[in-house]
């Protein structure tokens, strides 16, 4: 899979819900790409990491005709740390 920068430099205002939802998606794309390229986890804190990754990863691309569902990235950023 080929990611681009096009974007990068692109600022918007929080709260552009179709936009934002938009590099949500974006950002679930290139996370769900991460995450299958980990090797087996083996040990059970590893296992439970990578199994909020994948929920992550379908919250951000699961259904991609309702994009107001879709997390924004300060919730994601909550969830990750």
């Amino acid at each position: 899979m080929l990611y681009g920068i096009a974007g990068a430099s692109f600022f918007y205002q929080a709260g552009n819900v179709p936009y934002e939802a938009q590099e949500v998606r974006a950002y679930g794309l290139l996370l769900h790409d991460l995450v299958s390229r980990l090797k087996q986890a083996d040990e059970q804190s590893d296992k439970d990491t990578v199994g909020i990754l994948q929920e992550i990863v379908q919250q951000c691309i699961g259904n991609k005709a309702v994009t107001i569902q879709r997390p924004t990235f300060s919730m994601l950023h909550e969830r990750l740390t």
